[in-house]
């Protein structure tokens, strides 16, 4: 569809909303129907984009009241931001004060158990990514078998999957999901001594990714 006849430029309802202060109801009051609609060439699928020449719209910010109802929602809009900052800083605190409440329960295993478990788990996962040349055994490099056997503790005997699960679209998962991570290896260093090296050096990885 396309009613525009001039060269003006064209112009997004996202835009129209973002930077000149235009709100769905006043676009459908003042603008009516697009100038024009293209293929949305962000979804193939997707509904036409609609497109507004910037000369109407310009044009129609100049009668009175819509110059008002645009001068209103820009006053208000600083405000209502602080508003939306605030919520989304408190939804995200209390992520992160949630995460820090959770109890984190490990299995109590003997070390030849944990290491046999731990490579079980190991070969089991490239097992079903078809590579049979990655292959651990309790008898491979200590450093080896410390990574893996963390590792194995953290996605196999913790609830830190399930949490992952949970933080999954929260405001503050961005926070949340480190905050975990950094708890469950706290938890597998404390309960498990021997593996304390290996849990800081992954602790120490992951705040460099925050740097």
């Amino acid at each position: 569809m396309s009613r525009s006849t001039s060269n003006s430029p064209m112009i997004t309802p996202i835009r129209l909303k973002g930077e000149r202060f235009w709100t769905d109801t006043l676009i459908r009051r003042y603008l009516g129907d697009p100038d024009q609609t293209v293929r949305n060439p962000h979804y193939r699928s997707g509904p036409p984009m609609a497109l507004y020449d910037l000369a109407r719209v310009m044009a129609c910010e100049q009668q009175p009241d819509v110059a008002a109802a645009l001068q209103r929602i820009a006053e208000r809009r600083p405000q209502r931001q602080r508003i939306a900052q605030d919520i989304a800083d408190r939804k995200r605190q209390a992520v992160l004060d949630w995460v820090r409440s959770l109890l984190i329960q490990l299995p109590a295993l003997s070390h030849d158990q944990l290491i046999r478990q731990a490579c079980d788990h190991y070969n089991t996962l490239w097992e079903e990514r078809g590579r049979y040349d990655k292959w651990a055994t309790p008898s491979d490099d200590p450093a080896f078998l410390a990574r893996i056997t963390v590792n194995f503790l953290r996605h196999a005997c913790s609830p830190y999957e399930d949490h992952l699960d949970d933080l999954f679209g929260q405001v503050g998962a961005t926070k949340g999901r480190p905050l975990l991570k950094q708890r469950v290896l706290t938890a597998i260093a404390q309960q498990y001594p021997d593996l304390t090296q290996e849990c800081r050096r992954q602790q120490r990885a992951l705040n460099s990714l925050d740097d």
